[in-house]
């Protein structure tokens, strides 16, 4: 379930980003189905997360269609409408929460991104993460109390900006339970910056068996 929403992503994208646009990246709290309209253009392919580049900084005016099934019908039910504030040279991250309101969860540099999409690029540690834009990201987290939703929305973060196997070790203890440790640990393994290092991450984990998991499964 956890990788149908992360990887059913509606993309609009091209790799030659320019930093002078913005992009955005949304999606529903609760992982439902969605449709959208982006300044009056409609994206009708359902999906759990949208992303949207190249697109005019500034104001965009975005209705987010939560799709529910009646019987045989589907349904669209606006559960938001309003301005979203993109920034010239950033992807926002962001999603609707549960009381219909748009969250961002983190930004980055656009041109982070286009290297991150070369072909063959190797990945290098001092791309990861500046400490500031961490914290803010760790903020962000804490304030979602579900820690089901919080691994959603954490393994959203992750696949969409680069973080070092340090930064991904202290996210694991935003998780009270042993098994969304391990799960983000082995969600984020393929996206550090360095994976050469990535047995930092064990110093979160409390329990010999915890270990032997998640080795299992970034084997």
């Amino acid at each position: 379930m956890l990788k149908t929403f992360f990887f059913l992503l509606g993309l609009h994208l091209t790799y030659g980003i320019s930093a002078q646009t913005a992009a955005l990246n949304i999606s529903i709290q609760d992982s439902s189905l969605f449709v959208a309209e982006l300044n009056g253009r409609l994206y009708d392919k359902p999906s759990t997360v949208m992303n949207f580049f190249e697109l005019n900084s500034g104001n965009q005016q975005v209705i987010i269609y939560k799709l529910l099934r009646q019987g045989n019908s589907e349904l669209r039910k606006s559960v938001f409408e309003g301005q979203i504030s993109l920034e010239s040279g950033i992807l926002t991250i962001g999603y609707i929460d549960n009381n219909n309101q748009f969250r961002i969860l983190a930004t980055e540099a656009l041109e982070t991104k286009q290297i991150r999409k070369k072909r063959g690029q190797p990945r290098n540690v001092e791309q990861h993460m500046k400490r500031s834009q961490f914290e803010g990201v760790i903020e962000n987290l804490v304030g979602i109390v579900d820690e089901t939703e919080r691994l959603r929305a954490a393994e959203t973060v992750v696949s969409t900006n680069t973080f070092c196997s340090r930064q991904i070790a202290e996210m694991m203890l935003l998780f009270e339970n042993e098994n969304r440790r391990i799960a983000i640990a082995n969600y984020a393994y393929r996206f550090v910056s360095d994976p050469e290092r990535f047995g930092e991450v064990h110093h979160s984990l409390r329990y010999p068996s915890s270990h032997r998991r998640l080795v299992r499964r970034i084997r």
